[in-house]
C-alpha cells in the first residue's frame, strides 16, 4: 500500500462497491461511491441471497456488527419435493441465507455509518487509520479516461440539486453541461453490475446474453402461509422440477432483517423457459404502459392479466404447498437470465478494476454472484497490502517499478479469471442437468400426451356421429323423444370440451399424471359406449 492515502471513486453502490468501499476506507483510503439510481428507487430485485464462503469470510474480518447475526440458519439440507408434495430425496448441505437489503444496511453501517432498523449502531471504538466515506446518489458515469497516473470521470448529476438549480437550467440561466462533471481519481472500481456502463466503454465487443429463460422472483410474511405448507418445507432449501423449468423457495430474513420466526419471508425462484424473441416472452415483458422490458420487469409494473396468469400457472404446474407461497406473494416480479464475461478484469495500468457482475454475469444456479463480488473485494485488499502494486510510483520506493505493478496485476487477474472460468463451467453444467431431468419430465409427458390426444380422436368420432344422427332424427321428426333430449344438449358441450382438452394435450400442456388418468376416463368411456353399442 502507498504511504499516502488513495482517492478513490466506486461506480456503482450495491453489494459489490460497497464490499469494496469497506475494504478500501479500513486501508486509509479515501472513498467516494457514485450510485445511479436515485434514493427512493434503489432496491434489489433479487430479495434472496446466499452468504457462501466468502462473503462469510469477508463479513468475519471486516463486520463492527458481527454480534448480530445477519442470515437464517436453517436445517442442514436441501430437499427435493415431487408434485405430490412428498419428499423424494434431500442432500446434506447448510446454507446460510439472507437478503439484499439486509446485507446493503450491514455493509452501509460498516461503511459510512448509515442509521436503519437493520443494524444497532449502539457504542463502537472508532475506526483508528480509516479513510473517509461518502456516498452519493443520482450519478450516472457517462465516460472514462486515463490520463497517465489517474483517471477521469465525466459524471452527470440527477439528484441532490435544488429547485433552483433545476429552474436555472431549463430557462437556459445556465448550460446544461453544468450538470455534467469531470473528476479525476486515483483508482476507480467499476462495480456497476450485470448492464456494466463502464463494462461497454472498455470491452465494446462485450454483449450481455439472454440465455433462453426467465426468473419469477417473490418474497411472502411465513406467517401467511398455512401451517401444512410450513410443515412441508421447514427451514431447508426446496426444490421442485416441472416440465418447463423448475422452482426453489427458501427462508430470508423478514422486515429490518428480522430473524423471528413468523416475521421471516419465504423466498421463491421460479425459472422458467422462454424463447428468445418469442411472442410469449415479449408479452410477458410488456409493462402496464406498452412499454417492452429488456432484462426486468418491475414489480409494480407488472400488467394484472399476467400476474393472474402465473398464479393459475401456479395452481396448475406445482406442488400444493409451493402454488400457496406464489399465489400470497402479492408483488412478484421477472427477470430474464443473462451472462457476459469481459475479457480483462484490470485496465489503465491498475487503475482501474471491473468488479463483480461489472466483470463476470453468472447463470444464478450456483449462486455466486454475492460471493464472486466479496472475493474481489479481499483479492483487491491482499494485492494494495502486498506491497506489490503501487498506483502512484512517483512517490514511493525507487525498488518499485511498472513491471513490479505488471506483475501484481497478472496475479490478481489470474485468479478473479480462474474463479470466473470455474463457476461459469459449474453453472452451465448445472443448467444442462435440469434439461436432462426436464427431458425425462417432457418425455413422460409427451408419452401420456399422445395416448390421452388417441383416445379423444375415437371417443371424438363417435360423439360427433352421435349428434349428426340425433339432428338427421330431428329433421325427420321435428322433436326428439325425452331420452335422447339430455343427450343431444350436453354431448356437445362434453364434444367442445374434449377438443380442448385434446389442444391441450398435444400441446403437452397437461401434466404427465393428469393426461394419464384423464386418458384412462376417456378409454373407459370409450370401451363403455362400444361394448353398449354391440
Amino acid at each position: 500500500m502507498t504511504e499516502k492515502p488513495l482517492n478513490v471513486v466506486i461506480v456503482g453502490g450495491s453489494l459489490t462497491g460497497l464490499f469494496h468501499g469497506v475494504v478500501l476506507k479500513r486501508l486509509g483510503h479515501n472513498v467516494r461511491v457514485l450510485e445511479r439510481a436515485n434514493p427512493d428507487n434503489l432496491r434489489e430485485h433479487g430479495a434472496g441471497i446466499m452468504a457462501r464462503d466468502d462473503v462469510q469470510a469477508f463479513l468475519r474480518k471486516h463486520d463492527r456488527f458481527s454480534d448480530q447475526p445477519y442470515f437464517v440458519l436453517g436445517e442442514p439440507k436441501i430437499q427435493f419435493i415431487n408434485q405430490n408434495a412428498e419428499v423424494t430425496r434431500t442432500w446434506d448441505m447448510q446454507l446460510y441465507m439472507t437478503s439484499w437489503d439486509t446485507l446493503y444496511h450491514r455493509l452501509r453501517a460498516n461503511f459510512d455509518e448509515l442509521q436503519s432498523d437493520y443494524v444497532v449502531m449502539g457504542q463502537r471504538a472508532p475506526q483508528i487509520g480509516s479513510g473517509t466515506a461518502s456516498y452519493d446518489f443520482g450519478c450516472n458515469v457517462t465516460n472514462v479516461k486515463y490520463n497517465k497516473e489517474s483517471v477521469e470521470l465525466e459524471v452527470e448529476r440527477s439528484t441532490g440539486l435544488l429547485v433552483q438549480d433545476l429552474f436555472a437550467v431549463i430557462n437556459g440561466y445556465v448550460s446544461f453541461d453544468w450538470l455534467r462533471q469531470t473528476t479525476s481519481t486515483d483508482l476507480v472500481i467499476a462495480a456497476d453490475g450485470p448492464a456494466s456502463s463502464i463494462r461497454r466503454l472498455l470491452c465494446p465487443g462485450t454483449e450481455r446474453n439472454y440465455v433462453g429463460y426467465i426468473a419469477w422472483r417473490g418474497t411472502v410474511v411465513e406467517s401467511q402461509i398455512s401451517e401444512k405448507s410450513r410443515g412441508l418445507l421447514r427451514t431447508c432449501l426446496n426444490y421442485f422440477i416441472h416440465s418447463r423449468g423448475h422452482i426453489i423457495i427458501y427462508l430470508i430474513p423478514g422486515k429490518n432483517g428480522s430473524l423471528k420466526p413468523g416475521e421471516r419471508l419465504l423466498n421463491y425462484v421460479w425459472y422458467c423457459n422462454y424463447a428468445k424473441d418469442s411472442v410469449e416472452l415479449r408479452n410477458l415483458m410488456t409493462d402496464t404502459e406498452g412499454h417492452c422490458h429488456r432484462i426486468t420487469m418491475p414489480m409494480d409494473k407488472m400488467r394484472p392479466e399476467v400476474c393472474a396468469q402465473h398464479k393459475l400457472n401456479a395452481d396448475r404446474l406445482l406442488p400444493s404447498a409451493f402454488a400457496e407461497v406464489v399465489r400470497a406473494t402479492s408483488q412478484p416480479f421477472v427477470q430474464c437470465i443473462t451472462e457476459a464475461s469481459a475479457p480483462k478484469a484490470v485496465f489503465f495500468d491498475g487503475h482501474l478494476f471491473l468488479a463483480g457482475d461489472a466483470f463476470c454475469t453468472f447463470r444464478p444456479h450456483v449462486a455466486s454472484s454475492t460471493n464472486q463480488a466479496a472475493l474481489h473485494a479481499l483479492l483487491l485488499r491482499r494485492t494494495l497490502t502486498s506491497g506489490t502494486l503501487q498506483l502512484r510510483p512517483h512517490v514511493t520506493h525507487p525498488r518499485f517499478s511498472s513491471k513490479t505493478n505488471q506483475i501484481a496485476m497478472q496475479a490478481y487477474e489470474a485468479q478473479v479469471r480462474q474463479y470466473a472460468k470455474l463457476t461459469g463451467l459449474t453453472s452451465r453444467e448445472s443448467d444442462r442437468a435440469v434439461d436432462d431431468i426436464n427431458r425425462e419430465y417432457h418425455m413422460a409427458e409427451t408419452v401420456a400426451a399422445i395416448g390421452l390426444a388417441a383416445s379423444i380422436v375415437q371417443l371424438l368420432k363417435f360423439g360427433t356421429e352421435v349428434v349428426g344422427r340425433l339432428q338427421e332424427y330431428r329433421t325427420r321428426s321435428k322433436e326428439i323423444p325425452t331420452v335422447f333430449h339430455d343427450i343431444s344438449v350436453q354431448l356437445p358441450l362434453l364434444i367442445a370440451d374434449l377438443r380442448v382438452t385434446k389442444e391441450r394435450a398435444e400441446r403437452t400442456e397437461l401434466p404427465s399424471d393428469v393426461a394419464e388418468s384423464v386418458s384412462t376416463i376417456v378409454g373407459s368411456c370409450r370401451d363403455h359406449i362400444k361394448v353398449r353399442v354391440a
